[in-house]
């Protein structure tokens, strides 16, 4: 049941309402919704947010705006509710798809930082060939990079090639031990010591455990 509009600028609104529903736009969904909960139009607001629901079950973005429509409606409980309904959803939702789009736009923009984040997410989530990609992305454009050598060592050592893993970092300590990159040196010693359990120099380094 959708409330009456009380003025003009309500009156828009649902003619927006009306044409987003129609195209199935989602993004003029969730702003017409966020309009009319301003304006009082709760039943309104509910509805359009459950036409971008509808329409765009799996993005993340709408869940938020159903919680921020019910908060702006007054409707506490069911914002409660769906908000622990959206923290469960973020933890296992498949986000791949939204990560090839970074993974994308980092490799135009040339972020490394960007593209061993994408890295390390797909490995959570136990996507590892498009983890290495990433990483073969980022090594493409930081080959002597030490948080590179190091994301890629953990997915390796995950996919059980820790053999591999332990000759790139040895490779890679002479690499920087060579240009001198004494904060990467750290970093590879940090990361060899707290989760390999080895130390620089070590014969179990490029060795099988």
């Amino acid at each position: 049941m959708t409330e009456p509009p009380a003025d003009g600028a309500s009156r828009r609104l649902a003619r927006r309402l009306e044409d987003a529903t129609l195209a199935a736009d989602v993004d003029e969904l969730l702003r017409v919704a966020q309009g009319l909960a301003e304006a009082g139009c709760r039943w309104a607001a509910a509805e359009a947010v459950q036409d971008a629901l509808s329409a765009a079950p799996g993005r993340s973005e709408v869940h938020a705006a159903i919680v921020r429509v019910y908060q702006a409606v007054g409707w506490r409980d069911a914002a409660d509710q769906h908000a622990r309904l959206l923290n469960r959803y973020s933890e296992i939702v498949d986000h791949a798809a939204e990560l090839d789009e970074l993974a994308d736009r980092a490799v135009r923009q040339e972020d490394v930082r960007g593209l061993i984040d994408v890295a390390a997410r797909h490995a959570r989530r136990g996507r590892f060939q498009p983890a290495l990609e990433a990483c073969y992305e980022a090594l493409r454009l930081a080959p002597a990079d030490a948080r590179v050598h190091i994301e890629l060592a953990r997915i390796r050592v995950a996919l059980g090639w820790r053999v591999v893993a332990l000759d790139d970092l040895e490779r890679l300590g002479r690499l920087l031990d060579l240009v001198g990159d004494a904060d990467g040196r750290e970093r590879l010693d940090a990361y060899l010591a707290s989760e390999l359990h080895v130390t620089a120099g070590d014969p179990s380094v490029g060795a099988a455990p």
